[in-house]
């Protein structure tokens, strides 16, 4: 008796619609202290390097016309941030004003969030402190995650470039 197995293979992407990663993430080499500065809406240079890697090394979960997110494991004032926002342009390049978008998704609602982030820094990021003229974020705005009401983003953003 001769027996024939046939196996397909479905990429997992193909099922769910979202990218899937194959490799280890480079995200697992950031740390909470290369997040430092960003409650002033500061890139450290170790930060800057590693969004780079992520842009052009690894594949976002998620891709839309201006951000992707990428699965990240660090923390940052005692709350854990589990993805990455990065803005890019239209055409999925990152030089342009959108480009300079940064956004972190923390696994708490905005309000056990905020609490945290008042605890540790003293600062309420659910206030906006923007550039009067060009309106950029001054430090981080913390809002609801629009996707998930248990999550919320800290984000800086360019303004009205």
């Amino acid at each position: 008796m001769l027996t024939i197995i046939i196996i397909v293979i479905i990429p997992a992407a193909s099922l769910a619609g979202q990218v899937v990663q194959e490799k280890p993430l480079v995200a697992n080499n950031i740390s909470s202290k290369d997040l430092m500065g960003f409650e002033k809406c500061k890139i450290s240079k170790n930060l800057s390097v590693f969004i780079e890697k992520l842009y052009s090394e690894e594949m976002p979960i998620k891709k839309e016309n201006e951000y992707f997110i990428y699965k990240v494991n660090t923390e940052l004032y005692g709350l854990t941030v589990k993805e990455i926002i990065i803005g890019v342009c239209g055409d999925g390049s990152r030089n342009c004003g959108w480009g300079q978008f940064l956004g972190l998704i923390i696994s708490v609602p905005v309000k056990d969030a905020n609490i945290l982030l008042l605890k540790n820094t003293g600062i309420d990021f659910t206030k906006e402190n923007r550039d009067e003229e060009a309106g950029i974020t001054l430090r981080p705005i913390l809002k609801r995650n629009i996707t998930n009401d248990n999550e919320s983003i800290l984000y800086c953003d360019p303004g009205i470039l």
